[in-house]
């Protein structure tokens, strides 16, 4: 009954911060609250923002392990999302309140990362906050305290599907002369799919996923810096931690150092390294290391990267600060779309796409990734390979300008070391309509 009546409290504060947000975006000089409180609004909602999105998102995803194939998931589902942001009163306060209520136009099997979930069960009609913050401006430095992102810095990133996860905690970017340091710390945080800690929360380690009600972390935070060394270097990096339990007696530490280099306009290559020390996971040490290259043939834009995971209790590598699903995220660059996580120890994984934009909205791009994996004992495949594409049409202008109609096809095959088969294909076709309000 306890964490019913939390979450009715925050679902009916929320509900009373959208009818303010809502509000027009001048107060009436006619007000009958007065002059003064003409003002403050008006003072309050300058340099503010009030966007929304609608997305529709239907996939079929199915996979064949020598039985025939069978649909791992088939949904249209859809989210309709809303986020104000205001200006600071008087030059130093304000508040972010964002949310979404998400739902099933049609839905085959169950749960999916873009509705709301019991467990692994759908939960319909509900709206999910994913920002309530108060945020405090002194001098450059912008901090937030409530229900907040990730800004992005050091080790601890957002998880995302179409909206953000929640961390419950505070943050704090500030200027360091051309750099920016930032830290975050957070006592709990819920995927974007998961309406609460209690409903959510899965046992460290375990594979399928135990939930058990509770956090997978006691406390969680990180810090880092990010800027520029000269005009072609930039620099990410930063440390974290996590205490797992309340008796103290299992931590996990972060580490994340990116470098880019831009070689010329067009041409730049990358480093990414994140690393956790995690007794509960590795034994020691999981590291995920990648390099990127780019460049911009001016019509076609190519990305090559190259990516080794290695761990030393050889178990497969999440590049995050705490490796239960969906309690946290990392920083780590790297993402190819292309179903597999390529994040056994051992692998090393390449992947090369090559993507085009059309001055008239149209856009297309392929992608081909393949790997080979240490033979250690532990892993049951050698390696895998995925082919994908992706073909759409963006509105280039006008009202509804950034709308877009997108298809992605996905095919995975690996090479199973009992000589079985293991097909896997996603077919997702996304309509993603934003508009900004003010």
């Amino acid at each position: 009954m306890e964490n019913r009546s939390n979450l009715f409290k925050v679902s009916a504060l929320t509900v009373a911060m959208f009818g303010v947000v809502a509000m027009p975006v001048q107060a009436s000089t006619e007000s009958a609250a007065g002059s003064q409180y003409v003002e403050l609004v008006n003072e309050f909602v300058a340099d503010s923002a009030l966007s929304g999105m609608i997305v529709v998102d239907h996939r079929y995803r199915r996979r064949d392990t020598g039985e025939g194939y069978s649909a791992g998931q088939d949904y249209t589902d859809y989210n309709l999302a809303l986020a104000f942001t205001s200006g600071f009163h008087d030059g130093w306060i304000g508040a972010d309140v964002a949310g979404y209520f998400s739902g099933s136009l049609a839905n085959e099997t169950g749960c999916s990362e873009i509705t709301l979930c019991d467990v692994w069960d759908r939960s319909d009609g509900q709206l999910k906050v994913t920002t309530a913050a108060l945020k405090f401006k002194t001098g450059e430095a912008v901090s937030k305290f409530g229900y907040i992102q990730s800004h992005g810095i050091g080790t601890i990133g957002n998880v995302w599907s179409f909206s953000p996860g929640t961390y419950r905690g505070a943050s704090i970017v500030a200027p360091i002369g051309d750099w920016k340091m930032g830290y975050i710390i957070a006592d709990q945080h819920t995927a974007p799919w998961w309406e609460t800690v209690q409903k959510s929360a899965s046992v460290e380690g375990s594979s399928p996923h135990e939930f058990n009600g509770k956090s997978p972390f006691d406390y969680i935070h990180s810090l880092g810096v990010t800027g520029n060394i000269n005009d072609a270097l930039a620099l990410n990096a930063g440390i974290g931690h996590s205490q797992l339990d309340i008796d103290g007696d299992n931590t996990n530490m972060s580490y994340r150092f990116n470098v880019r280099y831009n070689i010329g306009d067009a041409t730049s290559i990358a480093y990414d390294a994140y690393a956790t020390d995690s007794d509960a996971q590795y034994d020691g040490l999981g590291i995920t290391q990648g390099i990127s290259f780019a460049h911009d043939f001016d019509v076609v834009k190519w990305n090559s990267e190259v990516r080794y995971v290695t761990s030393d209790n050889d178990s497969a590598v999440t590049p995050r600060t705490v490796g239960a699903y969906g309690s946290n995220n990392g920083t780590f660059s790297q993402w190819w779309d292309a179903l597999s996580d390529w994040d056994q120890s051992g692998q090393l994984s390449w992947f090369n796409r090559a993507s085009r934009n059309f001055d008239s909205g149209w856009f297309m791009g392929a992608g081909v990734v393949a790997s080979t994996i240490d033979d250690n004992g532990v892993n049951t495949y050698d390696g895998e390979y995925a082919v994908n594409a992706d073909v759409g049409y963006s509105v280039p202008s006008g009202a509804l300008k950034g709308s877009t109609l997108k298809l992605h096809l996905t095919h995975v095959e690996r090479d199973m070391i009992d000589n079985s088969d293991f097909t896997w294909q996603d077919v997702r076709f996304q309509v993603l309509i934003p508009y900004n309000f003010i």
